[in-house]
């Protein structure tokens, strides 16, 4: 059987956004090359280790970005997680944080990432980042993040319950603080497969085998949406993913109901978080 011919698309829509308005502060990367289409999530960083002028999150995705523009055009996903992790691990030890980082001294950097593969016909995930196929949504759930978010839309209703007022929350997000050390301690859990925890991301070390999701692209397919997880819902256009993510804040800014979350709207802030978005039509 003849090799599929690579697709063919159109990026009808791109767009990516900080979440403080300011862009130097923007985690989220989009790439768009000749044989890769991705949206990268950098982690924002919650350990109080000094890095440097730049967070982690930033570094690592800015290497992943670089990486897809090196990757040869039929490289498989375990490929390109090789080559992110070399990367990486020559970051860690630049910084000198390889062996704080192995014995659990320091927190691993992180990225989550969609990614089209334009000559393996595939649509790519690791981690909690988000994908229409068509209208087929795809997003690997991250059991610590529905834990917390509960647990701080609890701890909120508790502070409302004893006379906070939402504004005064939103000032002061005490429900962010109470959960923020088991935010910084499930980092243990990263690419642990035999854990009811374990989730996937780009960190610089091994990922098993069935984390990472990968979606083949059937030739009756018309449209791809690939998201970070700054979208509360997912809309084909980005017209209409930003109307629900406006709506939302507008009503729920503290993400503790309708959409929950880890962390809601802060004070000066556009979003709930950074976003990035890509449109894609297959021709």
């Amino acid at each position: 059987m003849p090799a599929r011919k690579p697709l063919k698309v159109e990026i009808v829509e791109q767009f990516i956004q900080s979440k403080t308005g300011r862009m130097e502060d923007c985690e989220d990367r989009i790439h768009i090359s000749d044989h890769f289409i991705a949206v990268i999530d950098g982690a924002t960083e919650k350990s109080d280790y000094e890095w440097g002028t730049d967070t982690p999150g930033r570094m690592i995705g800015e290497i992943i970005d670089r990486v897809f523009g090196e990757l040869e055009p039929d490289s498989t996903l375990p490929q390109a997680i090789e080559a992110f992790n070399a990367e990486i691990q020559v970051l860690y030890q630049k910084h000198d944080v390889l062996e704080k980082i192995k014995k659990r001294e320091v927190e691993p950097g992180a990225a989550t990432l969609c990614a089209l593969s334009l000559a393996r016909r595939e649509v790519w995930i690791v981690g909690d980042c988000q994908v229409l196929i068509d209208d087929r949504f795809i997003s690997p759930p991250k059991k610590t993040d529905e834990i917390l978010s509960s647990v701080r839309a609890l701890y909120l209703e508790l502070e409302m319950a004893r006379g906070k007022t939402v504004e005064e929350l939103v000032q002061l997000d005490t429900g962010r603080e109470y959960i923020l050390p088991l935010l910084r301690g499930v980092s243990v859990f990263q690419n642990d497969a035999e854990s009811p925890y374990g989730y996937g991301v780009v960190n610089g070390f091994e990922i098993p085998a069935g984390m990472p999701v990968i979606e083949q692209i059937c030739d009756d397919v018309q449209t791809i949406v690939l998201a970070s997880d700054g979208y509360p819902e997912l809309r084909r256009s980005l017209n209409e993913s930003e109307k629900v993510l406006q709506t939302i804040q507008k009503h729920y800014p503290l993400a503790t109901n309708h959409y929950s979350s880890t962390k809601g709207l802060s004070v000066g802030n556009l979003s709930f978080d950074d976003r990035g978005f890509i449109h894609v039509k297959i021709l």
